[in-house]
């Protein structure tokens, strides 16, 4: 692979990871909740899902999970219920805060563990087969059968880092204080607006598993 390849590379895997959408939502959850260093091991996790991803579809096997309908549909079920899930726990956290909420208070009212955190980000990568479609797609440009194992882990490393890079840069942004004290103050909003908005998500997930969508 050319520079060349991998500065395009870098960018489609950038594009990819600042893409808005629930790893985006969970990690302003993870941020609010508990701070910084909750984001940070959100984002760690978030990256250690994209590594698995990546390292499978660069050793081969993403192709043969694609194309295994047992195990995608599998990965999708669980995928929907997942983000049911936290859906329903940041529906039902929103409804509970109190209308003018006192910030260490409501702080220790909804702490979780830092490994929950690590969990959620590593979880809402798994559970989400396109985006081993989405490594397969991309790096099927850049893969050839005569290629060594050095190069097709460099850009499993790649993807990787740029990943976690990028979810650690946000975590610390949002973590900004004066950010942070405002998205604290309207916690409970925060809470019900993602949570419904991974509701309709995961409600659309599982109609166009059973066709309705």
């Amino acid at each position: 692979m050319t520079l060349a390849d991998w500065g395009l590379l870098a960018l489609t895997c950038l594009a990819g990871a600042a893409s808005p959408g629930p790893s985006l939502a969970l990690l302003i959850r993870s941020v609010v909740r508990d701070g910084r260093i909750a984001g940070m091991m959100f984002g760690i996790a978030h990256g250690a899902g994209i590594l698995f991803y990546a390292g499978a579809v660069t050793l081969g096997l993403g192709a043969a999970l694609l194309v295994s309908p047992a195990i995608l549909i599998a990965l999708q079920g669980a995928g929907a219920i997942f983000l049911l899930w936290i859906a329903g726990q940041m529906i039902r956290a929103g409804l509970t805060a109190p209308v003018a909420p006192d910030e260490d208070n409501l702080r220790t009212q909804t702490s979780r563990p830092l490994l929950r955190h690590g969990m959620d980000g590593f979880m809402i990568v798994f559970l989400n087969p396109k985006i081993a479609a989405f490594f397969l797609a991309i790096f099927s440009q850049f893969l050839s059968d005569g290629q060594g194992i050095a190069t097709r882990a460099g850009m499993t490393i790649f993807a990787w880092l740029i990943d976690t890079g990028w979810y650690l840069l946000v975590a610390v942004i949002i973590a900004f204080p004066p950010l942070l004290a405002r998205l604290e103050t309207h916690q409970h909003r925060i809470e019900m607006v993602i949570g419904c908005g991974l509701m309709l998500i995961g409600i659309s997930l599982g109609g166009r598993m059973f066709g309705l969508i």
